[in-house]
């Protein structure tokens, strides 16, 4: 919890999916960070949800193949590590 207070830390991006991080999650929005969970599509908090800044929902993993299931997380910290560039410019 500690990295919350870390003033060169902007954005916080969490997998998790069940209500027990709404504190950790409430307290970095209160510290002016953007906290985005990824989560299944399925069986997420909605309290946690609406606590996030921003939620990104993945597919159900058991449909897909490891080599999907490594490709779409890679693409989502690339579009991640985009979006915060393009803030700092």
């Amino acid at each position: 919890m500690k990295i919350i207070y870390n003033p060169k830390i902007n954005t916080l991006a969490l997998a998790v999916r069940d209500a027990h991080f709404i504190p950790l999650v409430f307290e970095a929005r209160r510290m002016g960070k953007e906290v985005i969970v990824i989560t299944p599509a399925e069986k997420v908090s909605e309290a946690l949800h609406n606590t996030a800044s921003k939620t990104i929902k993945l597919p159900l993993l058991k449909t897909m193949s490891q080599f999907s299931i490594r490709q779409k997380l890679t693409d989502l910290l690339l579009a991640l590590k985009g979006e915060a560039f393009k803030r700092k410019m």
